[in-house]
């Protein structure tokens, strides 16, 4: 098991920015939910499943730790299944390393959308992606060192951005909820529901962070979903206020709110912003190419690990390149993430599955329990 090198506290931060990123690059035009009264709620009901959904990888891990140690997914994966743990190896290898290139392919539309139209879309991905591998290098001290530091000036750009927008905030614009129907409105709610599933890829990121983490993970989860929901909230109110309809039909609404930000002498803000969010899809980058290349050292042999890094990026950098390609690959991309069906695969289906053949093949004797207790 690894050493524990990072406190809970950090790993929070640094999964809080990474999940923070989704607002960002949120694109209503790639069919996911957002900023409507009724989503919103469904949002505060996501944010239980979402909590609800991490106990079976929590069971797991907690089943199988040591004192002052604890395993990651692939670790009990092993334990559970033997050499067939290599599948499940195989899957996250290839479940991070598509995060990471999602990532990539959204900041990507992103910058060459909103901000820099005439960019070259390879070039900021082949740049951002080869930052993140080195990133990887660095480890996930490191990282977690800097998403403290990002963490701050985030939260100082935000603080900008609410006093200088909370006035035009034309509250006419915040319908009850269920306004439009009860059909309508459970339709709205689900997505909602759904949608905080869907961008809490983070949750399996946790399940192999655990060796490295000093502190309570089941805590450290709850605070993290807990601060990513009210930021979620406050965000869409400030949206939905101040932009109304165009607020839920612009593309990459949160950056036209940002280029409406003017604080007296600082005037517009949004290229400040935006270098704050290059940092932050840089950190998320390089943590999900840093679980993949974990994933994949749990199948090679030790002397070949160093070279892991490299085969995730290159893999993250295919598939950044097939969704960054064409649009229609990416809308297919964010649609199958909002539905919420690869979180729930890799936070609660898989996990449980192992809890359970865990729990049968290592099942204690009735007296061994007893002297246990």
């Amino acid at each position: 098991m690894a050493k524990r090198q990072v406190k809970m506290y950090q790993v929070v931060l640094l999964l809080f920015l990474s999940r923070t990123f989704t607002i960002i690059s949120y694109n209503p035009k790639q069919g996911t939910s957002f900023g409507a009264t009724t989503t919103i709620l469904g949002m505060v009901a996501g944010f239980v499943l979402v909590f609800l959904l991490f106990l079976p990888g929590y069971a797991l891990i907690r089943r199988n730790s040591l004192p002052g140690e604890a395993p990651d997914l692939s670790m009990c994966a092993a334990k559970a299944l033997g050499k067939g743990s290599a599948v499940v190896d195989v899957i996250y290898f290839l479940f991070f390393a598509g995060v990471a290139g999602y990532t990539v392919a959204n900041f990507e539309l992103f910058i060459t959308t909103a901000v820099y139209p005439h960019a070259s879309q390879f070039l900021i991905v082949f740049l951002l992606i080869l930052a993140a591998c080195y990133g990887v290098y660095m480890g996930v001290e490191s990282l977690s060192r800097i998403s403290i530091v990002v963490f701050g000036f985030f939260f100082i750009s935000m603080a900008f951005i609410f006093v200088a927008l909370v006035p035009d905030i034309d509250w006419v614009n915040l319908k009850m909820p269920f306004w439009s129907g009860l059909e309508q409105g459970m339709t709205a709610f689900w997505g909602g529901v759904m949608d905080s599933v869907g961008r809490s890829v983070e949750l399996a990121a946790v399940l192999y962070l655990a060796p490295h983490i000093i502190g309570d993970l089941k805590k450290g989860v709850l605070a993290w979903d807990a601060m990513f929901t009210v930021k979620f909230i406050l965000v869409s109110v400030l949206i939905v206020g101040v932009l109304g309809q165009l607020g839920i039909t612009q593309p990459f609404p949160f950056y036209t709110l940002t280029s409406m930000a003017e604080i007296s002498i600082f005037q517009r803000l949004d290229s400040l912003h935006v270098s704050i969010w290059v940092l932050m899809g840089y950190v998320k980058t390089a943590l999900f190419l840093f679980l993949s290349a974990k994933s994949l050292s749990h199948m090679v042999p030790e002397k070949f690990r160093r070279h892991t890094p490299w085969v995730a990026t290159a893999v993250a950098l295919g598939f950044a390149l097939l969704l960054s390609d064409n649009v229609r690959n990416l809308n297919l991309a964010s649609l199958a993430n909002g539905t919420g069906l690869p979180v729930l695969i890799a936070v609660f289906l898989i996990p449980g599955v192992l809890w359970l053949i865990d729990v049968i093949r290592h099942r204690k004797p009735k007296g061994e329990e007893a002297n246990a207790q």
